[in-house]
C-alpha cells in the first residue's frame, strides 16, 4: 500500500472507534512524510519520539504519542509507544507568549496549511494587537507601516481607525509571508470565515483549551498587562473601554485588589 491507502485505512480505523479523526490522521500523515511505513520499528519511533521532546512541549509531544497508539493498534505493529507524560499544565481562556510559540505554531507545521507563514503572521498580529478576525479580514497591505512597526486598523466596533503597534517578531512575520504571495483581495488574501477555519483545523490539537479566536484578544490583554502596562494603557493600545477591560478581560475584583492593597499600601 502507499502511503494514500495506508492513510485512508487508517481513518476508517478511527471513525470506526469513533475517534476524533482529523487530527491523528494530520499527525500521521505528517509523521508517515517523515519515517516511511516500511520503516517503521521500535527504534526509529524512539529516535522520532525524543528529537520532538527537544523541540516542543509534553502537551505537543503527547498529541504525537496519542496518534502513534492508534496508528500501531490499526495496523497491528509491533511497536511499543512511549508512555505520556503527567501533570501538564493547561491554559483555559488565554495563552501566554511562551504557549503561542512552543506549542500553537509547532501545531500549525503539522496540521496541512497550505501557507503556514500566512498563518503564523496571523497569528502573531492577533496575539499582540487584539485584532478580532473581521478587523483582520479588512486590513489592507498599505495599512501597515512595516518601518515603524504600526498598522491602522478600522474597528467596526467602534466605526473609527486606530493605530496599532506591534514588535519586531510580528514585523519579520509579516514580511516573511508578504514575500510569498501579493495582494490581491486583501493584506492576507483571506475570505471572512478563513481565521474561524485557521482556529477550527488547530482546535483538535488543543482540547482543554477555548480555543478560538476572541481568546486571542484576551491573551493579548493579559500579555500587556503582565509587561507591566496599565489598564489605561491597555485600553489605549487595543482598543476598547477601560470599563470593557475590568469587567471582561482583566478580572479585576475587590478581593485581587484587597491582597494588592495589603502589599502595598501600609
Amino acid at each position: 500500500m502507499n502511503n494514500q491507502e495506508i492513510l485512508q485505512k487508517f481513518k476508517r480505523y478511527l471513525e470506526l472507534q469513533e475517534i476524533t479523526s482529523e487530527t491523528y490522521y494530520l499527525k500521521m500523515k505528517k509523521i508517515l512524510n517523515i519515517i516511511p511505513f516500511e520503516e517503521l520499528n521500535q527504534k526509529k519511533i524512539e529516535d522520532f519520539i525524543l528529537q520532538c521532546k527537544k523541540k516542543n512541549k509534553p502537551s505537543y509531544v503527547n498529541s504525537l504519542l496519542t496518534s502513534l497508539r492508534a496508528f500501531v493498534r490499526c495496523f497491528k505493529l509491533n511497536i511499543d509507544i512511549p508512555k505520556s507524560s503527567k501533570n501538564i499544565k493547561y491554559v483555559p481562556y488565554s495563552i501566554d507568549l511562551n504557549f503561542l510559540e512552543q506549542e500553537v505554531l509547532p501545531a500549525v507545521d503539522w496540521c496541512d496549511f497550505q501557507n503556514t507563514k500566512k498563518v503564523k503572521a496571523i497569528l502573531y498580529l492577533m496575539f499582540y494587537t487584539g485584532m478580532r478576525s473581521n478587523e483582520v479580514y479588512l486590513l489592507k497591505r498599505e495599512a501597515f507601516d512595516l518601518f515603524n512597526k504600526r498598522v491602522r486598523v478600522y474597528l467596526k466596533k467602534t466605526k473609527k481607525e486606530k493605530i496599532m503597534l506591534y514588535p519586531q517578531k510580528v514585523k519579520q512575520a509579516l514580511e516573511e509571508y508578504f514575500e510569498t504571495e501579493l495582494e490581491k483581495e486583501n493584506a492576507f488574501n483571506i475570505g471572512h470565515t478563513a481565521i474561524t477555519a485557521i482556529f477550527n483545523k488547530l482546535k483538535p490539537c488543543f482540547p482543554k483549551i477555548k480555543f478560538h479566536p476572541h481568546m486571542f484578544k484576551k491573551s493579548a490583554v493579559t500579555h500587556l498587562h503582565s509587561c507591566g502596562f496599565s489598564i489605561a494603557e491597555i485600553s489605549e493600545l487595543i482598543g476598547i473601554s477601560i470599563k470593557t477591560l475590568v469587567d471582561h478581560y482583566l478580572n479585576v475584583n475587590m478581593e485581587t485588589i484587597s491582597k494588592t492593597y495589603d502589599k502595598r499600601i501600609k
